[in-house]
This record gives C-alpha cells, structure tokens and sequence, in this order.
C-alpha cells in the first residue's frame, strides 16, 4: 500500500507542491493517545467524565472510570441522577440498566 503526501506551501506568493510516497508493509496502523487523569479530575464539575460517558452510551468508559477511581453510588447520583437519566433519554438502556444494578439506584 502507498500513500501520497502532498504539501501545498506558498510563501510571499510563490506556490510550490512537494509531494512525498511512502510504502507500507504493515495492513494496518494503530495510533495509541495517552493521557493522565486524577480521581479529582475524574471528579471535577460533578463527575462529568461519568456523566458524559453515560450520557454518549460509552459502557466501557464509564466501567473504567467506577473502577479506576473507585467512584460510589454519590458520584454516580451527582447532578440529580444525571448520568442514569440522560443514558435512558438518549436510548443507552444498557448503561441505565449497569447503573441501576452497580449503584442500587431506584
């Protein structure tokens, strides 16, 4: 497989095209990011990392985060129950359902 780079540069009005091939001989490419998080960034702003990762349906997201930072039925709770409203309200069910189950929400 290869892959074309074109690079557009134009300086004072002078325009020049650089173009670049590569060959790969892998079938694939994987990008790894890598960020720290505290258990008080985890908690900021009410928990919002939970309640995002709720709120967008993101199940594994919200597993790392509870057992990562040893979040408790009060973080879960934060914002009147926002994370288990907003993943039923947005169709997540299953994360509504974990939630319920995890946290002993009624």
């Amino acid at each position: 497989m290869e892959i074309e780079h074109r690079v557009l540069i134009s300086i004072a009005g002078l325009t020049t095209t650089s173009l670049t091939t590569t060959s790969l001989t892998t079938t694939s490419l994987t990008t790894t990011k890598e960020f720290k998080l505290t258990s008080d960034d985890a908690r900021t702003n009410d928990n919002y990392a939970l309640r995002h990762a709720c709120e967008e349906g993101h199940l594994d997201v919200a597993k790392w985060l509870v057992d990562e930072f040893k979040l408790t039925a009060k973080d879960a709770r934060s914002k009147n129950n926002h994370a288990s409203v907003e993943s039923h309200a947005n169709g997540h069910h299953h994360i509504f359902r974990w939630l319920v189950s995890r946290f002993d929400l009624e």
